[in-house]
């Protein structure tokens, strides 16, 4: 009758704790080597509260747009340095400005109008 009222026990308790192992292991695989290659997406939905989740994506949302525009702007720069040589500006320099111009005036644009969203956003939050 102990035996049986243990075994029992140990059901019981392993239902409770399995939800917290889940927990424990989620956490895990996400401090593996592995956990680089899990989408950015799935992680909020594993580790961020469910009430809080509508706002860590749109804050994951901000941050990607945020690393695309640097992609961007650090493409664009590497292509200025490219095109930007002292050979380029003496053997063609009419032609190295227009290169230039056409990276240039668009990432200016770009700029201008990040710079611009930002302390509109910044203002209206006070």
């Amino acid at each position: 009758m102990a035996r049986a009222r243990a075994l029992d026990a140990a059901g019981k308790l392993d239902v409770q704790t399995a939800p917290i192992m889940s927990q424990i292991a989620m956490r895990q695989s996400l401090l593996s080597p592995q956990a680089g290659r899990i989408p950015p997406e799935q992680v909020v939905r594993m580790v961020v509260p469910e009430a809080q989740q509508k706002d860590a994506y749109k804050e994951l949302q901000e941050s990607q747009q945020m690393n695309k525009a640097r992609d961007n702007i650090l493409e664009s720069f590497d292509r200025l340095t490219k095109i930007n040589t002292v050979g380029n500006r003496l053997a063609s320099p009419i032609q190295s400005a227009r290169q230039v111009a056409a990276i240039k005036d668009p990432l200016v644009a770009q700029l201008s109008k990040e710079t611009a969203a930002d302390s509109l956003n910044r203002t209206l939050s006070f």
